[in-house]
This record gives C-alpha cells, sequence and structure tokens, in this order.
C-alpha cells in the first residue's frame, strides 16, 4: 500500500496550482533550505536561476517543456560569448561553471521530485579551465645550483635543501 502525501509538506506551492517557472524555483530553493545548505550558496543559486529564467523569458520560452536541451546549450554559448559592459572582458571559465551549476541542480532537483520527466541539463559538459604554463619557470642554472645542494639518499629521494618543494612526502627523509 502507497502512502498519500500530505498536501501541507508541499511547500511553498504545489506546481499543479501554479506552474510557473519562479514558482519551480522557489520549491527548489526551499528544498536547499531544508537541506541546511549556506545562506550564501541558496541566494547564489537562486540569483543564477534568476538570471537563467530572464534570458529565457527574453528569448519567449516561458514554461519547463519549452525549456530543451538545445535552449540549456543555448544559454552556454550565450555565456561563452558574452561580454561584460563594464570592461568589455568576457567571463572566466569558472565564473561561467558557477552560472551553470545551478541550472544542472535545479533540474536534478526537478526529476527527482517528478515535476518533470526530461532532464535538458543531464548531459551538459560545464567548460574547462585551459591548462597554462607557469608564468617562470628555473633556468638550468638555477635547477643546477638546487640540484647540486641537494642530498640524495641511495634509494634516490631528496634531503635537503629542497624537501618543501614538489618532491613526494614518501621520497622526502628528513635531514
Amino acid at each position: 500500500m502507497t502512502k498519500a502525501k500530505d498536501p501541507s509538506l508541499s511547500s511553498p506551492g504545489n506546481p499543479s496550482d501554479d506552474p510557473s517557472l519562479e514558482s519551480l524555483v522557489a520549491r527548489f530553493v526551499h528544498h536547499m533550505q531544508v537541506r541546511h545548505m549556506s545562506a550564501a550558496t541558496i541566494q547564489l543559486r537562486r540569483t543564477y536561476l534568476k538570471r537563467f529564467l530572464t534570458w529565457c523569458d527574453q528569448r519567449g520560452v516561458t514554461t519547463l517543456p519549452e525549456i530543451t536541451r538545445e535552449v540549456v546549450q543555448s544559454y552556454q554559448r550565450y555565456l561563452y560569448h558574452y561580454r561584460s559592459g563594464r570592461t568589455g572582458k568576457p567571463l572566466r571559465f569558472n565564473t561561467q561553471v558557477s552560472l551553470l551549476v545551478p541550472i544542472r541542480s535545479w533540474f536534478r532537483y526537478l526529476v527527482h521530485e517528478q515535476l518533470t520527466d526530461v532532464n535538458p541539463a543531464l548531459d551538459l559538459e560545464l567548460p574547462r579551465e585551459p591548462q597554462r604554463l607557469p608564468k617562470r619557470i628555473l633556468s638550468i642554472d638555477e635547477v643546477e645550483r638546487i640540484l647540486n645542494g641537494a642530498d640524495v639518499t641511495p634509494s634516490g629521494c631528496v634531503t635537503a635543501p629542497c624537501w618543501r618543494c614538489c618532491i613526494p612526502r614518501r621520497c622526502v627523509a628528513p635531514s
């Protein structure tokens, strides 16, 4: 025998009464509060979701079924090409990720709560920060000076003076 849901527990609002995107975001915010997420995280996710919904509304996407995989990917491209009105610079990759993660979480929540059958953000690939070389690397002379001043144990591990650099701890013997 399945247990019927108590309608008083489905706060805030019943999605069948108000299927607006804003009400679904409000339910998601309530869900995050119940899970004791930090107030800052909740506020940022709410803000970023409202930004996404504003973008959708400007394109005539006003209901949940209208948000498709293509819409989410289009928003991701928009973020990639977006330029700050103040500086003219593009959004950094980690900023783009910060704006996309709440959308992915929101749809995961909607599917989990059976408010939708489709998760258009399911296979969303988040931008990755490009790998960069260090700005300054050691010259050959600097490397030789370090290695000439270092003690090497019979096992090949470096002891002093370089034990605090990027050498694995298992290879560092105290001097």
